[in-house]
């Protein structure tokens, strides 16, 4: 039988959802963040089931590219030739206002760079409803940024790991650094971590994931590099051998680190209710308000549709066909 659409996702937002109460209860932000979002999360599996039971799918999460800036081995990767100004923190507004009156629950941003659209987050952060993670550049993560996140417990920073440099000390200085100050804030916050050819060797070293997860990351998100079609760094992508090392090491970790989250893009995109057959992933919403599927950068699905002239609701019905 084949795994419901949603089920697979369910699960993943409860447990992220009962990892993240251990640390958010140790402060009072936390606390009434979590006492409004169980009941968020109640009230949004409620409404995706009657959309489920009508014929209509619709995602409990949605990854949503807030800037053309920054990116880390991704930044020479944006969609180019479209001359559309990035979207306003008053447009972000209106998406997340639909996408919380659908039931979505959680939206995954990445950029570019989120930290530089801070009118951006500061939008995300009047919808506590809503479990919004931030990738964001360990370098970025300045006091006013650290202490934004403090005060908004429903964003949760997730730390850029490229380790792009041939130095391990140069590639995780920041992150460690960043990671001290976190915890003795109790600030809730996890890693991703960009797999590529030149790395692999260190991103599978179990010492690694086992520090982040001593220093109280709560999430590591493994991701295998992918260019996007004509642009980025086809040199960096691994190969199958090296997918396949991957793979087996994040199975290993999803088997022994049951405490924290561990995901993999876009290796898990079948479970959550993608498809590497028919080249459909997640709905994006990219920087532009273009409608987009994620995580195949290579053959990214464009949906012709954009949040600035059409609703998410006729999106998210376009997508499931």
């Amino acid at each position: 039988m084949k795994i419901a659409k949603n089920t697979y996702v369910e699960i993943a937002v409860t447990k992220m959802a009962r990892v993240a109460a251990k640390m958010y209860m140790a402060t009072g932000a936390g606390r009434r963040f979590m006492a409004k979002y169980i009941t968020a999360v109640q009230k949004g599996t409620g409404k995706r089931k009657q959309y489920e039971e009508q014929g209509i799918h619709v995602p409990s999460f949605l990854f949503a590219s807030v800037s053309t800036t920054g990116g880390g081995l991704y930044a020479d990767s944006q969609p180019q030739g479209s001359d559309a100004p990035e979207m306003t923190a008053d447009e972000w507004r209106s998406m997340f206002e639909q996408a919380s009156s659908l039931g979505v629950v959680m939206i995954l941003m990445s950029g570019g760079e989120p930290l530089t659209r801070r009118d951006v987050l500061a939008v995300a952060g009047e919808y506590p409803q809503i479990f919004f993670t931030a990738v964001v550049d360990s370098a970025l993560m300045d006091d006013n940024a650290i202490d934004f996140f403090a005060a908004h417990p429903n964003i949760m920073p997730v730390l850029n790991v490229d380790g792009g440099n041939d130095n391990p000390e140069d590639v995780f200085a920041p992150y460690r650094q960043v990671t001290a100050i976190l915890k003795k804030k109790k600030i809730p916050f996890g890693a991703s971590i960009t797999a590529t050819n030149q790395n692999i060797d260190l991103m599978v070293d179990h010492t690694l994931a086992t520090e982040m997860r001593k220093n109280g990351c709560i999430l590591i998100s493994f991701v295998g590099y992918m260019p996007l079609a004509g642009a980025g760094n086809d040199s960096l992508k691994p190969n199958k051998a090296e997918l396949a090392r991957l793979d087996a090491y994040v199975e290993r970790l999803k088997e022994e680190f049951l405490d924290i989250i561990i995901m993999q893009f876009p290796h898990d995109v079948v479970p959550m209710g993608g498809s590497h057959s028919d080249q459909r992933g997640f709905l994006s919403i990219n920087a532009r308000g273009k409608m987009e599927t994620y995580p195949q950068p290579e053959t990214m699905v464009s949906l012709d549709m954009n949040v600035r002239n059409t609703s998410l609701w006729d999106a998210i019905q376009a997508f499931d066909v």
